[in-house]
């Protein structure tokens, strides 16, 4: 997490746009932005209208963030995020002496799928790219840092027992060993509760738990944990453009180092009812060990939808 794992730009979209138009379906009521039913209005503005009535009804973030929302990519249906992403810090665990120098920048290329394979169910995969200046990390330069996989499981929706109870999902994530010169594998648990505030502003908590192994790191703390503040809600009536925000204390990387302080806020911009362009940016609070100065991301996704 030293390098900001961001998602996407560019790249594939006309490879996106030449797939079949059966991709470009929905498959019912499970679908985000599903308006495949609205044929029969007679008007724009109730085109309109009924298409932000099912995205209120339903909404999911593909946002590059620190936290993670509760809802689940819907069924039959996947999406895939390219994102470039910046970040600068000044201070590190590692001593400048033991890696000729210490570098301050990271500039990197992040792909992400993501698939809902059934009710309740995604799973995904991950691979950041250096472009340069990348992490200490032993003799690793530039080029592919390791793949990530796994699951979640959304439990409950909001508001399915109670009135007042958010949805609530688990998400598992392994590390495997792909880069250049690396070892080991890691895993992540985390938790995630989303619940409606008020109107359309949404609450999120994540809480997780990280196991660190290998010897990529000689001073990675073997065990980190840390929790997430989140908040989106739209700004426009037309519901196409949102804000982001979250707050996330964890612990630090590497022994020796306090814990982490970092807010970060994002907006995203939905061109259509498949296209997605993110922007976000975050910023350290504590200045301390091992938390970034500034970053920013830039991503961009495209949803592909199919019965």
């Amino acid at each position: 997490m030293r390098r900001f794992i961001g998602t996407g730009m560019v790249c594939a979209v006309v490879g996106l746009y030449a797939i079949s138009p059966a991709w470009a379906q929905t498959s019912g009521e499970d679908s985000l932005y599903d308006t495949s039913y609205i044929m029969d209005t007679t008007s724009p503005q109730q085109d309109d209208e009924m298409a932000m009535a099912v995205d209120s009804e339903y909404r999911y973030i593909r946002s590059p963030l620190y936290f993670d929302d509760a809802q689940v990519q819907p069924t039959d249906t996947m999406y895939f995020r390219l994102g470039f992403d910046y970040l600068t810090e000044s201070s590190y665990s590692v001593p400048a002496t033991s890696r000729e120098g210490a570098r301050d920048d990271d500039f990197g290329l992040d792909l992400k799928w993501v698939w809902g394979c059934c009710d309740n169910v995604e799973v995904f995969a991950q691979l950041p790219i250096n472009l340069g200046d990348g992490r200490y990390n032993g003799d690793s330069g530039d080029g592919n840092y390791d793949l990530s996989f796994g699951s979640t499981y959304m439990f409950w929706e909001e508001g399915t027992h109670f009135d007042w109870m958010p949805a609530f999902s688990l998400k598992g994530t392994v590390r495997i060993p792909t880069g250049y010169h690396s070892s080991g594998v890691d895993g992540e648990l985390r938790g995630m509760w989303t619940k409606t505030i008020a109107g359309d502003l949404r609450g999120h908590f994540n809480a997780f738990a990280t196991t660190v192994n290998g010897n990529n790191d000689p001073n990675a703390r073997d065990f980190q944990w840390g929790f997430v503040f989140g908040a989106d809600m739209p700004l426009n009536d037309a519901r196409d453009l949102w804000l982001m925000m979250d707050y996330q204390h964890r612990s630090s990387e590497h022994y020796g180092n306090g814990n982490m302080n970092l807010v970060e806020a994002g907006v995203e911009w939905k061109m259509d009812d498949v296209q997605s362009v993110h922007f976000t940016t975050q910023v350290g609070l504590d200045g301390d060990g091992d938390t970034p100065n500034w970053g920013a991301r830039i991503a961009y996704t495209y949803e592909l939808r199919y019965q």
